[in-house]
């Protein structure tokens, strides 16, 4: 058990100053959640080489306790990086994770925390959805997944086959994932949950689309709100959005939540693509507003778009973000609940996986 407090975490112990000649740099640490099991990684590089009686990623709960994963013991941390990777069972909760070495009856903790949520039996969820009529909107749309459906069953089980549907069998838009509903898509206590991970060399995705039942696919303008959490996922990106029924990219798009990859400090951000030119199929600018709010490993949150004429609002957990007046669409849009591969930077790691939950979706018509 490590020794000092620093932060509320127990970090480092001053015993035996004269075996601290290495100093230690870490990176690429991660977390990996799938169900209650976590599994963990880092590299870590000393100058000079040591020989470390014990190496792992420490880990405290948010209430301190000291839930370390499994140690590696007399390891040699070298000056070129030695990888550390171990999973261990967690309650549900939220906990912080940092690289960690002793040397002799020395603690280091070294770098920057991450943060990491287990969500119990993969779901966990708590908040009521919002049931009936709004002032101004109408509710056409909501399913809180009370039926459980296993995974390639879920769109075939009629209590989602007519109110859902979900792009298959083609690249997503990196080309480095491919939407395989049947490998990811289930519902479980409650939640709709999304298993991204790699098999067979790839990366399987999905896209869900929620039904309106009045249109029979999308509406001009509405009110859309869906309460979602993500394990951290490096490599995968999170995109719920509305897109144009036609499929012409030139009435625009709206995004929200959105983040490029799943990870430790990348923020949930809204995003307009302005109405452009719809005989190339280009959009116009875009704009938005950028949170201060991790969309992966910091729980549950909501997120709220209202689209009207001229007006186009994003609430996160029932705040304002701000509102966007130039280039709001004016034809009919669905939304798209995207989780697939980053756009940008490498691939995901094979050894990836984890959950994208949604406890919850609403949809509202404009109803003045």
């Amino acid at each position: 058990m490590l020794g000092t407090a620093v932060a509320g975490l127990l970090v480092a112990s001053a015993a035996d100053p004269a075996q601290a000649a290495s100093s230690f740099t870490r990176s690429g640490l991660g977390t990996t959640v799938n169900g209650s099991s976590v599994t963990a990684r880092v590299t870590l590089k000393a100058s000079p080489a040591v020989t470390a009686s014990r190496f792992t990623v420490c880990a405290r709960s948010s209430a301190g306790a000291v839930v370390d994963f499994p140690y590696q013991q007399n390891t040699r941390i070298t000056t070129t990086g030695t990888a550390y990777s171990g999973s261990r069972s967690f309650s549900a909760g939220s906990y912080v994770a940092f690289a960690c070495v002793q040397v002799g009856t020395q603690w280091s903790a070294v770098g920057d925390v991450v943060s990491f949520t287990v969500g119990g039996a993969l779901a966990g969820t708590t908040g009521t959805m919002p049931t009936g009529d709004l002032p101004g909107w109408r509710q056409v749309f909501k399913d809180d997944f009370a039926t459980s459906a296993g995974r390639g069953s879920l769109l075939s089980n009629p209590a989602y086959s007519r109110r859902w549907y979900s792009y298959s069998g083609y690249n997503d838009t990196s080309g480095r994932g491919r939407y395989n509903p049947a490998a990811v898509m289930s519902t479980t206590g409650g939640a709709l949950d999304w298993y991204v991970h790699t098999a067979g060399g790839q990366h399987n995705v999905a896209a869900m689309v929620p039904i309106n039942p009045s249109t029979g696919w999308g509406q001009r303008y509405g009110r859309y709100s869906v309460r979602f959490r993500s394990d951290q996922l490096p490599g995968y990106k999170l995109a719920f959005m509305l897109w144009p029924d036609s499929d012409n990219w030139g009435e625009g798009e709206v995004d929200f939540p959105e983040v490029g990859s799943l990870e430790q400090g990348n923020r949930i951000y809204a995003n307009l693509y302005q109405r452009g030119n719809t005989a190339t199929g280009t959009p116009g600018p875009s704009t938005g507003f950028r949170t201060t709010t991790d969309a992966a490993g910091s729980g549950w949150h909501v997120a709220t778009t209202e689209w009207s004429p001229n007006k186009l609002t994003y609430y996160l957990d029932g705040k304002a973000l701000g509102t966007l007046t130039t280039g709001v669409p004016t034809t009919s849009f669905h939304p798209v609940l995207q989780v697939e591969t980053a756009v940008g930077g490498p691939s995901p790691s094979s050894a990836v996986s984890g959950h994208v939950q949604v406890d919850w979706v609403t949809m509202y018509a404009y109803a003045p």
